[in-house]
């Protein structure tokens, strides 16, 4: 089979070689799990679905499952694989009930360690799941084009 054949039927920015970049999706980065901002995005993103927390697990599990496409490693490009068990060895209920939640204005989100990689596999299904969505996640305007008093 040519490489020509190989181009995706979805777009027709695919290289001759039968790479598509809109069929891979970068892994969420340790600078990215470090900003508030990207953690109160991704949290109010996950409030907003219209899926409870107890259903978000089989929708995170499933969006990941028909993902046609490569997760890779921002850093070295090597495609992998998430670490779904991750997210299903916790206690997936009580964890997606807190974290289906809007965060107030006032407070400034963080991370637990221990949850660190539960949250990245989760915010990279979502980013998967929806590119266009989240394309946003943890930036915030330089200039809010307000007039200074």
């Amino acid at each position: 089979m040519s490489a020509s054949s190989h181009r995706c039927q979805f777009c027709p920015s695919c290289s001759p070689f039968g790479r598509c970049a809109k069929r891979e999706v970068p892994l969420v980065t340790n600078k990215e799990l470090d900003n508030p901002e990207f953690i109160r995005d991704v949290r109010e993103y996950m409030a907003d679905l219209p899926v409870s927390s107890w259903a978000m697990l089989d929708y995170l599990l499933d969006g990941y499952r028909d993902f046609q496409g490569w997760v890779y490693h921002p850093l070295t490009g090597a495609h992998l694989f998430l670490d779904i068990d991750e997210v299903i060895e916790c206690d997936h209920r009580e964890w997606f009930r807190d974290l289906c939640r809007p965060i107030p204005p006032e407070t400034k989100p963080f991370l637990r360690p221990a949850t660190r990689d539960r949250f990245r596999v989760a915010a990279t299904i979502l980013r998967l799941m929806d590119r266009k969505g989240t394309a946003h996640w943890g930036l915030r305007a330089a200039n809010d084009n307000e007039p200074s008093a």
